[in-house]
């Protein structure tokens, strides 16, 4: 199979997706490694203000304004962690409970902190993602118990812009190609 370049066409710059996907709960010193998770997705969202000149018989767009930029993301897990429920529940986790971990459905607000994917893998380029500020919303489903299924649980969340002052202060993230062949 072809090596993915930065030249295009190539069939090497096909993607078959995987990767490894960390959190970092804000306040917190390292990051979490979410375990299995069968999809990870960015969608850029961006409104713009459409002008139209009214100077002849069928109007015309003459300028387009950019108005918002952001963007949401969604995360499919499969590792039922206590740090992962407790991500899907907006909870609390309490690792030295009597009798076990627990986590406290709804203690939470909000959950802020940074996104990474590790890209591991073997068909197209891997692009690693870091998200320096999510809003994690779980909206998916959480099933007590799945008819000869394997369990999920989807989070979702918003692309927020750095607060931390320095180099990434207003930045959503990166995204970094890793396995580029030097086509030159």
């Amino acid at each position: 199979m072809p090596e993915p370049t930065l030249i295009s066409p190539n069939t090497g710059n096909y993607r078959i997706g995987k990767g490894k996907v960390s959190f970092k709960k804000d306040g917190a010193v390292d990051w979490t490694d979410l375990g299995n998770c069968t999809e990870a997705t960015i969608t850029p969202t961006n409104e713009k203000l459409d002008h139209f000149t009214s100077r002849e018989g069928i109007r015309q767009k003459d300028l387009s304004v950019l108005l918002e930029q952001g963007g949401t993301l969604a995360i499919t897990m499969e590792e039922f962690t206590p740090y992962n429920v407790a991500l899907m529940v907006m909870g609390t986790l309490d690792e030295d409970a009597v009798g076990g971990p627990e986590v406290e459905i709804f203690a939470e607000t909000e959950i802020i902190g940074q996104l990474k994917i590790e890209a591991t893998n073997d068909v197209g380029p891997r692009i690693d993602w870091l998200l320096y500020r999510v809003s994690l919303n779980p909206n998916g489903e959480f099933g007590a118990f799945e008819e000869d299924e394997w369990g999920n649980m989807e989070l979702e969340g918003e692309m927020l812009v750095s607060e931390t002052v320095g180099d990434t202060l207003g930045k959503f993230g990166i995204l970094k190609w890793t396995n580029l062949a030097d086509a030159s």
